[in-house]
């Protein structure tokens, strides 16, 4: 998906008010830009994570390295069919900066690791390789569990590549890093 592609999301479904107030926001910059010359760039971060994430944070990826610690299985309650591209913190960082030094007033940019794009269900395989657990699908009501929809972002981001930025860092190895924060913090109250 393209920065100009904004998402096909319907406002009057109650889980899409997080997309939504985020193109809000970007809608916001851009007209401040123009009714004031504020200057504005916009900088869309895919699902980041790395050193620093909570050892309780609720998000999938944390679930997945908290199984992998714990030595228990991955349990995924849909089949796991939503892919997306991952990004780690650094890779962050210095997308944020390529944007803020190098980008366009007025533009849009998305940062993600296009190295990285895969199924739920893909990752959660590759984080039980990595620890010797299981993965184990136990379906049940998505819509009542408050779910999202299948979603298949497959993210573009050649408009910040031209910026000179580029991800390095591998899912496996953001695993790894975020793995050894987790078990290195997880009685110190990160």
């Amino acid at each position: 998906m393209k920065e100009c592609e904004g998402g096909n999301f319907n406002s009057t479904i109650v889980r899409n008010c997080y997309p939504l107030s985020k193109q809000l926001c970007e809608n916001l910059c851009v007209a401040y830009l123009s009714e004031y010359d504020i200057p504005a760039k916009v900088l869309r971060l895919t699902q980041t994570f790395g050193p620093g994430v909570d050892y309780n944070d609720g998000r999938v990826f944390a679930e997945f390295a908290r199984c992998a610690i714990e030595k228990k299985n991955i349990i995924l309650k849909t089949k796991g069919e939503t892919e997306r591209s991952y990004l780690y913190t650094t890779d962050a960082v210095l997308a944020i900066f390529a944007v803020l030094l190098y980008g366009e007033n007025g533009e849009a940019y998305t940062a993600a690791n296009e190295n990285t794009f895969c199924t739920i269900y893909n990752m959660a395989q590759m984080v039980a390789n990595m620890s010797g657990i299981e993965v184990v699908i136990k379906e049940g009501n998505t819509s009542q569990m408050g779910y999202a929809n299948t979603l298949h972002m497959d993210l573009d981001t050649t408009k910040l590549q031209n910026l000179g930025w580029k991800a390095t860092v591998t899912l496996k190895e953001m695993y790894k890093s975020l793995i050894d924060f987790m078990i290195k913090n997880k009685y110190n109250g990160q």
